[in-house]
Formats: structure tokens, C-alpha cells, sequence
């Protein structure tokens, strides 16, 4: 898809061509390893006809798609959704100093049974 932005003309690609982009290099990965359709499929815990047909299309659910980037090793280093840069210097310093809440665990107070809860026949 072509546009024009203040006499500018910019080449844009549509969803579909990046999804098939998407699919395109997880094809050459795993042909790389020397691996079929049907043995990554099954690798990653995908039916065939589901990873044939992403092979085909782009489309997948995320899910999958994850599953296929941790069997290529693609995973740790793919920061798809990266963390937004703060607006300012006092956001970026509150964001330093931040320390993450833990929840601690309530204790389970061992309670006494009153006397009036004792087997009478003792």
C-alpha cells in the first residue's frame, strides 16, 4: 500500500503482508534446521493442517505463534511489544526508584476449640 503524506510518498504494508512476512521467516528458520512441516508441527504441539495453513496465510493465533517462536530459539531476543518511553525526566527517575509490592502470605492462626466442643463421653 502506497500514500502520501505532505507531498511525501510512503510505502506502508498492510497487515496481511506482514503476517505473511511473519510466516515467511519462521519458514526459512525452520528449513534452516532441516526440519518438515509435519516434525515442527508436531515440535511445537500445532496440528499439521493448522501449521500448513499459517505456512500458507500468515494467520495464526498468538498462542501458536509464541509456541513456534520458543522451538526456534526466536523468543527471549523478539521484544514485540516494547515498553513506552517515558513523557518526561521525573517519570523516568519515579520509574527507577519504583519497587515492585510482593504479597505476603497470611499466617493460618491454629485456633483452640472452646471447652464446650469436647467429646463428652471422655
Amino acid at each position: 500500500m502506497i500514500t502520501e503524506r505532505d507531498g511525501v510518498r510512503l510505502a506502508m504494508r498492510s497487515i496481511s503482508e506482514h503476517r505473511m512476512e511473519i510466516a515467511h521467516r519462521i519458514r526459512a528458520h525452520r528449513i534452516a534446521r532441516g526440519w518438515t512441516q509435519r516434525e515442527f508441527a508436531t515440535r511445537t504441539a500445532i496440528a499439521f493442517d493448522t501449521y500448513a495453513h499459517f505456512e500458507r496465510t500468515g494467520k495464526c493465533s498468538l498462542d501458536r505463534l509464541l509456541r513456534m517462536l520458543d522451538i526456534l530459539g526466536l523468543l527471549p531476543s523478539m521484544e514485540l511489544v516494547p515498553a513506552p518511553l517515558p513523557n518526561s525526566l521525573a517519570e523516568l527517575r519515579a520509574r527507577e526508584t519504583r519497587t515492585t509490592r510482593t504479597r505476603v502470605r497470611s499466617r493460618v492462626r491454629s485456633a483452640k476449640l472452646p471447652d464446650t466442643h469436647r467429646d463428652p463421653s471422655a
